[in-house]
C-alpha cells in the first residue's frame, strides 16, 4: 500500500512469501511503501489510515484481534530467524520521524474495532454489494457481481464503501 491505495496481489487465503520464514504459513502479509522523504507527514497519515482500515477489515473478516498484528522483526524477536526475518519494517521511519510505533498502531486498530462494534458489519463483498444496491448507491447489481467474482481486490472497496454509507445513514 501507499498513499494512493491498497494493491492486493494475492487472495488473502493464498500463502505469500512475505515474512521470510514459518510466519509465511501462519500470517497474512502486507507491505507499506516507504516515502521518498521519511518526515512527510501527509504521506505518513495517509498510509497509517489505510493500514488501520485494512487491519480492521482483516480482523473482522478472520475474527482476529489487534494483538494478532505483528511485524517482521517482532516475529524474529519472539521466535527466531526460522520464523521471520529481522528487518525493521516501518520502525525506522514511523518511530524516528513520527513518534509512532506498532504498539500505538495496534491500539488505534483496537479502538476502531471497539468503536465500530455496534455498527453495521459486512463480512463479504457480496453482503456489502447487496446493501449498496438496496440503498441505491449501485444500480447494476449483475455487472458488479461479475466484477466482484473476478476481481477479489474490490471486495475491500465494497465493504469500506458500504460501511461509510451505513455510518452516514445512521448518524
Amino acid at each position: 500500500m501507499d498513499d494512493t491505495g491498497i494493491y492486493q496481489t494475492l487472495p488473502w487465503e493464498y500463502q505469500g512469501w512475505h515474512a521470510g520464514g514459518q510466519a509465511n504459513n501462519e500470517l497474512i502479509g502486507f507491505e507499506i511503501c516507504e516515502p521518498k522523504n521519511y518526515s512527510d507527514k501527509e504521506y505518513f497519515e495517509a498510509v497509517k489510515k489505510k493500514a488501520i482500515d485494512l487491519c480492521v477489515y482483516l480482523c473482522r473478516k478472520y475474527n482476529l484481534t489487534a494483538d494478532s498484528i505483528t511485524t517482521h522483526c517482532e516475529g524474529y524477536a519472539r521466535h527466531g530467524g526460522k520464523y521471520a526475518s529481522n528487518h525493521s519494517d516501518i520502525h525506522h521511519w514511523w518511530k524516528t520521524y513520527h513518534n509512532y510505533d506498532i504498539g500505538k498502531f495496534r491500539e488505534d486498530v483496537r479502538k476502531r474495532l471497539e468503536s465500530e462494534g455496534t455498527k453495521m458489519e459486512f463480512k463479504s463483498g457480496s453482503d456489502a454489494l447487496g446493501y449498496l444496491v438496496e440503498t441505491g448507491r449501485i444500480q447494476d447489481k449483475e455487472y458488479w457481481t461479475k466484477v466482484l467474482e473476478t476481481t477479489r481486490q474490490i471486495e475491500y472497496i465494497f465493504i469500506k464503501w458500504a460501511q461509510d454509507v451505513a455510518r452516514i445513514e445512521n448518524d
